[in-house]
């Protein structure tokens, strides 16, 4: 269950995992690792799309502004819903893993696992 609720919860329960006594299971310390660098990099990549995509419309919204403002209002509705889909499917990826991970199953995540196990040496 705590390795399951490391990919939703990644910033609380696996630094609580990787600091506690925990880490000693393999499969508990597996996830908790895994979780956590997974949920950095889905969350600096949120972030950074965020920026390039409010960049974009400041960008195209300022060359089409003064043409016609409901330019501007759907690139704005196109772009939010670019960002909401991003959102949604990180989230659907996460809860994925949570189950995976609840079903007990060791899984492998492209680039990522390759590193947790490097680093955990297993």
């Amino acid at each position: 269950m705590v390795a399951a609720l490391a990919y939703p919860f990644w910033f609380v329960v696996s630094p609580m995992v990787l600091f506690s006594d925990k880490k000693k299971e393999p499969f508990v310390h597996f996830h908790a690792f895994q979780a956590l660098i997974f949920g950095a990099l889905s969350a600096a990549g949120l972030l950074v799309s965020f920026f390039v995509m409010a960049l974009l419309f400041r960008l195209i919204s300022l060359k089409f502004f003064v043409a016609n403002i409901a330019v501007g209002g759907i690139l704005f509705f196109v772009l939010f819903s670019a960002y909401l889909i991003l959102i949604l499917a990180d989230i659907l990826i996460i809860l994925y893993y949570a189950y995976r991970t609840f079903q007990g199953e060791t899984f492998s995540i492209p680039y990522i696992t390759p590193y947790v196990r490097k680093k955990i040496s297993l």
